[in-house]
This record gives C-alpha cells, structure tokens and sequence, in this order.
C-alpha cells in the first residue's frame, strides 16, 4: 500500500483530528452511558443472583418485589438500542 508524500503532513492532519474530535466525544458519551445502564440492569438482578461476602459465602440474593433477570434485560436493553 502506498501512502502518499504529505498525506499526514500538518495541513492535511489537523483538519481530520478537528472533524474527529467531536464525533469521538459523542460516541464516547454514548458508550459510557449504555455501560451505567447495562452494570445498574446487572446489580438489579435478583432471579439467579449471588453475593459474596467477607467470609466467601455464596449466598443468593433475596428477591424484591418484581423478579429482574439480567441477562434477559440487558439482552432487551442493546436490542432496543440497534432497532
């Protein structure tokens, strides 16, 4: 492959970062926010859910109101998101 002379030269460089910048920033805000809904879907979980404590027992964790299964919510979660 070849790359030609002053393809990564300055003038030609900085406009590319300068058009990257914001696009890195919202995918940046977009992946950090869907990683807090997937960990707060995760610690709801209370179907099959375990707590380790300081003495490494392996306890379930006792059901609330409404059963949360994770892995089906965050399934439904990323497929609302690439529909």
């Amino acid at each position: 492959m070849h790359i030609p002379d002053g393809y990564l030269s300055p003038q030609n460089a900085l406009p590319m970062i300068a058009v990257m910048v914001p696009v890195l920033g919202v995918a940046a805000n977009k992946v950090k926010n869907d990683l807090k809904k997937i960990f707060e879907i995760q610690w709801s979980d209370n179907v099959k859910a375990r707590k380790i404590d300081a003495g490494l027992t392996n306890r379930f964790v006792k059901r609330g109101k409404e059963p949360v299964h994770s892995q089906v919510e965050v399934y439904k979660f990323i497929k609302a998101q690439t529909s």
